[in-house]
């Protein structure tokens, strides 16, 4: 129906938004700054989500935030964080990128019951699809052949598979709850990188993905 309608486009361009944003802040500042400021959606969901979808606040929704952004600044290092003048515009763009980000937690939860997590995702996929078009056709043809081995999977697992899940999620458990689970990623980017590449984390490292898993289990019972 209309109502439907009115609320998948918004999720669209929530989500494009948060992609395209947050892809130019990678770009324009350090990675540090970038992850601590999408991941600051959490922030906007909690303070949001009792007004605008009638929530009830989750018991533990402000110590599990205060637990996992603790973990995240001392996983991410502060003293790599950078707010030099020639990096103002892409952490101007992280910072909006956490906006998007949790724009588009409200809009699916509020969506909860009315249409799938998968159409959901197939509807926001498609927008970024049209929004990003014109620029990906002015992509020199050799430079996107030679990357499909990259971009493929970055399609299929970064929006495809993680945004399929996310709206699924969604549809079961409340926007605060999400959105704090969500903070988990950096953990598993810690993951990768000891399975993939031999990175270990410091002593630091560890601690903090401890706090963040800690908010999560909290926020979770």
């Amino acid at each position: 129906n209309r109502d439907t309608v009115r609320r998948l486009v918004p999720l669209g361009l929530a989500v494009s938004a948060t992609v395209i944003l947050y892809t130019y802040a990678v770009q324009h500042t350090t990675a540090a700054n970038a992850v601590l400021l999408v991941n600051s959606a959490p922030i906007y969901v909690a303070v949001l989500a009792p007004l605008l979808l009638g929530e009830p606040r989750a018991r533990h929704t402000w110590f599990s935030l205060a637990l996992a952004f603790t973990g995240m600044a001392l996983m991410t290092d502060l003293a790599r964080l950078d707010v030099q003048s020639g990096e103002v515009t892409g952490i101007l763009a992280a910072a909006l990128s956490g906006v998007g980000y949790g724009m588009a937690m409200l809009i699916s939860r509020s969506l909860r019951g009315r249409i799938s997590g998968l159409t959901q995702n197939l509807w926001s996929n498609g927008t970024i699809v049209l929004v990003l078009f014109p620029w990906a056709l002015r992509a020199p043809g050799a430079a996107v052949a030679s990357n499909l081995h990259l971009l493929i999977p970055l399609g299929i697992f970064s929006l495809g598979l993680s945004y399929l899940l996310y709206f699924q999620g969604l549809q079961r458990i409340s926007a605060q709850q999400v959105s704090v689970v969500s903070l988990a990623e950096p953990v598993f980017g810690v993951l990768m990188g000891l399975v993939f590449f031999a990175e270990i984390p410091n002593a630091i490292g560890w601690i903090g993905a401890a706090l963040i898993l800690g908010s999560i289990a909290l926020i979770t019972r």
